[in-house]
């Protein structure tokens, strides 16, 4: 009977632990810094195949610029941006003519990860995602 009390306790304590742990799942901020990116964008899950295409992202004083690469689908973009915890929301003040997809604009709200030595902005545009791979 004391066996039997005694692995009660300990798989207890084992359970409030494991509970205790995963509610404490560490999330860490991840920072846009002021400066120039220099990246590659490319769509996942996409009908269209577009090669990875060259950019540079510029943030200062909370405002951005976007500057697609040569032979780039991606359109531009300019305007003010924040982060709120992982996320980036860039606003686009653009005045833009009707006559090309506007998802090609970087403009929206964008999930922010790290990855090694990389900042990963990811915006989901219906099946696809639009990612971009900034070098920190």
């Amino acid at each position: 009977m004391y066996l039997n009390n005694l692995q009660s306790t300990v798989f207890s304590l084992i359970l409030v632990l494991f509970i205790g742990f995963a509610a404490c799942e560490k999330t860490s901020r991840v920072e846009l810094l002021e400066k120039d990116y220099k990246g590659v964008f490319y769509i996942q899950n996409s009908s269209y195949r577009y090669e990875p295409s060259p950019f540079v992202l510029q943030l200062k004083n909370g405002k951005y610029s976007f500057i697609p690469g040569l032979n780039s689908p991606m359109r531009g973009g300019s305007g003010s941006f924040s982060v709120e915890g992982n996320q980036a929301i860039f606003r686009d003040e653009n005045f833009w003519t009707a006559d090309f997809d506007w998802s090609f604009i970087f403009n929206g709200t964008f999930e922010i990860t790290n990855q090694d030595k990389y900042l990963i902005l990811t915006r989901l545009n219906g099946n696809s995602s639009y990612i971009y791979k900034l070098e920190k």
